[in-house]
C-alpha cells in the first residue's frame, strides 16, 4: 500500500506478468505518470485510490479478464484517461465489480466497454464529461448517480440491467 505515493517524477510503469494485485494508494498523486500496461498481467484486484489524481495518465492497456475488483476512487480524477477496455474471456467473464467513485472526474474518458460487469458502484463514473456511449448489457446492479453529470452521454444500452440505483 502507498508504495509509490506522491512520486512526482514517475512517468511510466512496467509490470511483470506475475502481478496479481496493486495495493491501495500505490500510485496516488503520481502527477506525471502517463501510462501503465495492465494487459499482460494476471491482476485480480486494483485497490482503493490506486491511481487517485494521476492527472497525466492516458493509457492503462487492456484490463485482463482475471480482474475481479476495482476499488473505490481507484482512477479518480485521472483527467487525461480516454479509454478503458475490459477484456472478456471465452466464458463471457470480465471484471466483476467497479466500486464507488472508481472513475469519477475522469473528464477525458470517452470510451469504456462495461459489458458483463456485474456491479457498478455509486458515483463510479460521475462527472465523466466526455463519456458518450455505454453498454450495460449483463450488468446486474447499477449504483446511485453512477453516471451523474456525464454531459456528453447520448446512448445507453440497459436491455439486461436488473437493479438500478441499488449497488452499494
Amino acid at each position: 500500500n502507498s508504495a509509490f505515493h506522491s512520486c512526482l517524477n514517475l512517468e511510466s510503469i512496467e509490470l511483470p506478468d506475475s502481478v496479481t494485485s496493486i495495493g491501495s494508494s500505490a500510485f496516488t498523486l503520481c502527477s506525471k505518470l502517463g501510462s501503465i500496461d495492465l494487459s499482460n498481467t494476471q491482476i485480480t484486484s486494483i485497490g482503493d485510490r490506486t491511481f487517485f489524481n494521476c492527472s497525466s495518465l492516458t493509457s492503462i492497456g487492456d484490463i485482463p479478464d482475471t480482474l475481479t475488483n476495482i476499488g473505490q476512487y481507484a482512477f479518480y480524477n485521472c483527467t487525461a484517461l480516454e479509454t478503458v477496455n475490459f477484456l472478456v474471456n471465452d466464458k463471457g467473464d470480465s471484471c466483476k465489480i467497479i466500486r464507488e467513485f472508481a472513475f469519477s472526474k475522469d473528464k477525458a474518458l470517452k470510451n469504456i466497454n462495461l459489458e458483463n460487469i456485474n456491479m457498478i458502484g455509486n458515483n463510479a463514473f460521475e462527472d465523466c464529461e466526455s463519456l458518450d456511449n455505454i453498454n450495460l448489457d449483463s450488468t446486474y446492479a447499477l449504483g446511485r448517480r453512477a453516471f451523474a453529470n456525464c454531459k456528453s452521454l447520448s446512448f445507453v444500452d440497459i436491455t439486461a440491467l436488473r437493479n438500478a440505483g441499488e449497488a452499494t
